[in-house]
């Protein structure tokens, strides 16, 4: 797959409209058989490549019903759902992007985007993301959330971790990537950061999460460190510094509101 998507990219200025809709159809179909490299430098390149020539070949189909009508079938039938989220990406116009490079038009980019919501959500349902999509699980809960009321994944998650309270630890470890020794050049989780309660933060509230882990975890969140040794579980440091992370957010609300 590396190979055909990298010659696919090579030509894909010389592809007629035609050949472009029905190729770019099979790319977005075909996700599932994308590898997900892992590298200090090459993660997920094959994959982001697969994404690009899908947004390049929309390109080919002249602007208007036509391109906008096969940009609808894409995200309709794009698998897995990580791999219709990447392709979205770089379909979507950014708001500092010349208009002139906006593929599709601002409707159906706002209806192909509530349409993969609505196939995050339905998937949602049947299986908590965090279980089934890992690392990817952070950018759909985002997507679902957008593009709902702003309650409906928070929710969603609560009513998961009251069925089982543990679950909070593979939902937070969806936001800890990997880290790459500089000499050795081997990966291992990273730290649990504050981007990452950012991210936590605007699904769900911070404070239930720190309830939840405090119940688990005991008095040693009382003082909770950032940094731990090798002896200490993933799922103990990652509650550990979000703990902290959060008592450090609640400083500097105290602190702002003394200075207001």
């Amino acid at each position: 797959m590396p190979q055909v998507i990298r010659k696919l990219r090579n030509r894909e200025n010389e592809i007629e409209p035609a050949g472009a809709r029905r190729l770019a159809l099979a790319v977005a179909r075909g996700g599932a058989l994308l590898p997900r490299e892992r590298g200090m430098f090459t993660s997920d390149l094959t994959f982001r490549q697969s994404a690009i020539l899908v947004a390049h070949l929309l390109k080919r189909i002249p602007s208007g019903p036509e391109r906008d009508a096969t940009a609808d079938e894409i995200f309709q039938q794009a698998q897995p759902l990580p791999f219709a989220f990447e392709c979205l990406r770089w379909v979507r116009h950014d708001a500092g992007q010349p208009e002139a490079d906006r593929i599709i038009a601002a409707d159906a980019e706002n209806r192909v985007a509530s349409a993969l919501a609505d196939r995050i959500r339905s998937q949602a349902l049947e299986s908590p993301l965090y279980q089934g999509f890992g690392a990817d699980a952070p950018a759909l809960y985002w997507l679902w959330n957008k593009h709902s009321d702003g309650s409906a994944v928070q929710a969603h998650l609560r009513s998961c971790f009251q069925a089982n309270t543990a679950e909070v630890d593979n939902f937070l470890e969806c936001f800890v990537g990997y880290a790459w020794g500089m000499e050795s050049g081997l990966p291992h989780r990273a730290d649990f950061d504050r981007g990452s309660y950012d991210a936590v933060a605007k699904l769900i509230e911070p404070d239930f999460i720190v309830t939840n882990v405090k119940q688990r975890y005991g008095a040693e969140l009382d003082t909770p460190q950032f940094h731990h040794g090798n002896e200490t579980s993933l799922a103990c440091r990652i509650a550990h510094q979000f703990t902290y992370i959060h008592l450090k957010v609640q400083e500097e609300k105290v602190q702002a509101a003394g200075r207001a």
